[in-house]
């Protein structure tokens, strides 16, 4: 029998290669850079417009673009795994109702503290076992009043998860607790998630700009 001829790849060949791999690592390194460049822009807007409270036309306008950008940097990408689990604090909102507490706080006797979302997806969801966890909105009035809206949470997609609401207290300043009816439901997209920055979505049309601050945090 014939020995088969051994094809010795040309150094061209590996030139070829090593090149296109030059090429990749080049394009990834700036494809980050321009992303970490779009979220700088967009922390140092946000920090100016107190959590959506006073966003001026201009900043609403710069906001809009860089979540548009971060939004396609996030395309394609799954975000509702065990990522999302953590204690964020609101940077940014579009929702009214949020934005509402935050202005007028004062008029009850107290102030707005630190805003807050807490999110627990659990080690064991994913999109095609449908795990349900838990999701919580808080309001802080400093030193120890809330108001804390508990949810359930279910992974619907690669970046959606649905909640139901299932519980709501408002702790006031001074200790005493109020329960509070809970009802409606909804979902949320995120739209962009890494290690210390989630922009998400929501069924209502509002986006909220998010940083982690830690695991999940349950407040009580």
């Amino acid at each position: 029998m014939l020995a088969q001829p051994q094809v010795v790849p040309s150094r061209r060949h590996h030139t070829t290669a090593s090149l296109l791999s030059r090429v990749l690592v080049r394009a990834r390194a700036r494809y980050i850079s321009q992303v970490d460049s779009i979220k700088q822009e967009l922390l140092e807007v946000v920090s100016r417009t107190g959590r959506g409270v006073s966003t001026s036309p201009a900043d609403l306008r710069s906001i809009q673009n860089a979540v548009a950008e971060l939004r396609r940097a996030g395309e394609g990408t799954e975000t509702t795994g065990k990522d999302q689990t953590g204690t964020w604090e609101l940077l940014w909102t579009s929702e009214k109702e949020t934005i509402f507490i935050l202005e007028r706080a004062p008029l009850f006797g107290t102030k707005a503290g630190a805003v807050y979302q807490v999110i627990d997806a659990g080690s064991s969801s994913s999109i095609n076992g449908g795990s349900s966890s838990y999701l919580q909105n808080v309001i802080t009035f400093p030193p120890e009043g809330a108001f804390i809206v508990d949810s359930s949470l279910t992974v619907a997609g690669r970046q959606r998860v649905e909640f139901g609401f299932t519980a709501a207290k408002l702790k006031l300043p001074g200790g005493t607790t109020f329960g509070l009816p809970p009802f409606g439901k909804g979902w949320f997209d995120n739209l962009y998630l890494d290690g210390d920055l989630r922009v998400s979505y929501d069924s209502r049309g509002d986006t909220l700009i998010t940083r982690r601050v830690g695991p999940p945090r349950r407040f009580m």
